[in-house]
């Protein structure tokens, strides 16, 4: 079997709880770092380009104690794989000569003049410590963020150690095919855009853009009055700039481990989803990727490729490293179930924590509240498009170790076939579950109400309502007609919602039951173990009531007044909402 050097192992601080002291995961071919802000994905990489060079843990690391590389059985062998060939140094000493680990700069590691390599070097290349510090860097490359625009601009070409300290003059020296599958890769992103390496010049090498350049190929003498006519690569947008950088390294480089900062950067998310899919394409035996990202469209191109990555989710919290990996089957569900793909559910991973509300307004509303309250908090609000789907998702997030709370109307309560459902998907006790429904069944007993006299109220709405317009015989105009059927759709509308008898619940929250509230109470409380919150006040639109601001049946105009007025909210304003956040921070085991 050929050999090929590799991370085998990482050691984290921390676990999937706050009493795990380390977790040792093995690595395969493409892992990926998700998680918060400042959760130590960026610091990951950073800890790792410093254990493949020293195989000692970083000083002050925060996430990494050690990392375990695959070691060749003989130098030759190492020499043979990676073409590891020495060059002249300064008197009798030669060195091995590559492109830096952060690709920068050139980098050598510096042979001993007793010693012959490779013959000399085996036990070397046995010894741990010693290979990293000597060939480590050499076999590693590290796309920071700050200098991935950088490694494809123009470069010196005229140094004959320029090969090994620039990116542009290594993908001249892969070769025609090399540099055409770089094009190719880019354009299919760029629509629209052509790239070219301009190496007509004695002195310089770089990337030019414009039309017409996939042509070009053959003596540079013949293609440098074409090329001139386009603008350097230097010049052009960021995105662009990153996107080529990534791609070139993945494909020219060959190195074997690639340490990839956030490559989404600088890039549309139609575009940040074709670099996943591409990259997920080069993770290979002899190519191991490992990617710190913040994009849920990069994981979402790299998830729907059949790589089989290792998705890690890093959180820091008061100083403590949580550490999970991130169950495969999940998130494949989430990108391919119809009611989970569209709502958002995978940014969800990047977030401290989760909200899933049952419609967009309801998810306007409590982002705008949270942010009012703690301006801090990394929490995600999501919508599930409607309440039955909530316990779904909230499921999803449970597999995944992510904390998370769903936040319903009190007509949750209104179908004990569905709130048995719920209660099932969330995994609640079958005792418990079983007094739930009792309870709901009490409480839709007396909210139902006599229906005899919502259906006199109803009978009688309706005969006022076609009382109040004229016949079609006496109005022939189209236009007068349409407004009369959407005066008599509205007014339909309004009788169906005023019939409801869960209407006056919607309006007062729980202080509209009277013989079943401690039913009520003991209901909420066994839904809130289960982190799904009801809204005392009923509905969402009857939220602000201390706050001036009255129910009202057109939900988009009161969430355009609830809106502006949070926004202006006292410190000391609304004691009850502010006591209702709270629950849900509380729930989240986020500070209040």
């Amino acid at each position: 079997m050929d050999y090929n050097y590799r991370l085998k192992q990482l050691t984290f601080f921390g676990g999937p709880s706050a009493g795990s002291p380390a977790t040792l995961l093995n690595l395969p071919n493409l892992t990926i770092l998700v998680g918060p802000n400042s959760g130590g994905k960026s610091q990951t990489l950073r800890d790792i380009v410093t254990l493949t060079a020293s195989n000692r843990g970083a000083e002050g690391g925060v996430t990494l104690g050690q990392a375990v590389t695959t070691l060749p059985r003989s130098a030759a062998e190492l020499a043979t794989r990676y073409d590891l060939r020495p060059a002249p140094h300064s008197g009798h000493q030669q060195v091995l000569r590559y492109i830096g680990v952060d690709l920068a700069e050139g980098g050598a590691t510096v042979l001993q003049s007793h010693l012959k390599w490779p013959e000399d070097y085996d036990r070397i290349v046995k010894t741990p410590d010693q290979f990293a510090s000597l060939f480590g860097s050499s076999l590693t490359a590290y796309l920071r963020t700050e200098n991935r625009l950088s490694l494809v601009n123009k470069k010196p070409a005229g140094d004959s150690n320029a090969e090994y300290a620039n990116l542009p003059l290594a993908i001249y020296r892969k070769g025609t095919e090399i540099e055409r599958r770089i094009r190719r890769t880019v354009s299919a992103a760029f629509p629209g855009i052509e790239i070219a390496l301009d190496f007509s010049d004695l002195y310089q090498i770089g990337f030019r853009v414009g039309k017409g350049l996939a042509s070009i190929s053959g003596d540079p003498r013949d293609t440098s009055p074409e090329l001139k006519k386009a603008a350097w690569l230097d010049d052009q947008g960021d995105g662009l700039r990153s996107y080529l950088a990534v791609v070139a390294v993945l494909t020219a480089l060959e190195r074997p481990v690639v340490l990839l900062d956030e490559p989404e950067v600088f890039l549309h998310p139609s575009q940040a989803f074709k670099l996943g899919r591409f990259i997920a394409q080069q993770a290979s035996d002899s190519c191991q990727i490992i990617v710190a990202t913040h994009s849920a469209e990069l994981l979402r191109g790299i998830i729907l490729e059949p790589s089989a990555p290792l998705v890690i989710r890093l959180e820091r919290v008061e100083e403590r490293s949580f550490v999970r990996p991130l169950d495969s089957a999940s998130l494949k569900e989430i990108l391919t179930d119809p009611l989970l793909s569209g709502s958002g559910v995978l940014a969800g991973i990047f977030s401290t924590a989760v909200l899933v509300t049952e419609g967009d307004s309801d998810s306007r509303f409590y982002q705008t509240l949270l942010r009012k309250l703690k301006p801090a908090l990394d929490v995600h609000v999501i919508n599930a498009d409607n309440k039955q789907t909530i316990p779904k998702v909230m499921k999803m997030y449970h597999r995944l170790g992510i904390r998370c709370v769903g936040v319903v109307d009190i007509d949750v309560v209104n179908d004990p076939t569905q709130l048995r459902q719920a209660l099932e998907t969330l995994e609640v006790d079958p005792e418990q579950s079983k007094k739930a429904v009792d309870a709901c069944r009490k409480i839709c007993k007396e909210v139902a109400g006599n229906p005899s006299a919502r259906l006199s109220s109803l009978l009688e709405g309706l005969s006022n309502t076609l009382n109040q317009f004229p016949s079609v015989a006496e109005r022939t105009n189209p236009d007068d007609l349409n407004a009369q059927i959407d005066a008599i759709r509205a007014s339909l509308r309004d009788l169906r919602d005023d019939a409801s008898c869960w209407k006056e619940a919607k309006m007062k929250g729980r202080d509209a039951l009277t013989e079943c509230r401690a039913d009520f109470e003991g209901l909420i409380t066994t839904l809130g173990t289960a982190r799904l919150i009801v809204n005392p006040f009923g509905e969402l639109e009857s939220t602000l009531v201390e706050l001036g601001i009255p129910w009202r049946k057109k939900k988009r105009e009161w969430l355009g007044d609830a809106l502006g007025k949070l926004d202006s909210m006292d410190s000391t304003a609304c004691p009850n909402l502010r006591e209702f956040a709270q629950q849900i921070l509380t729930t989240l085991e986020l500070p209040a």
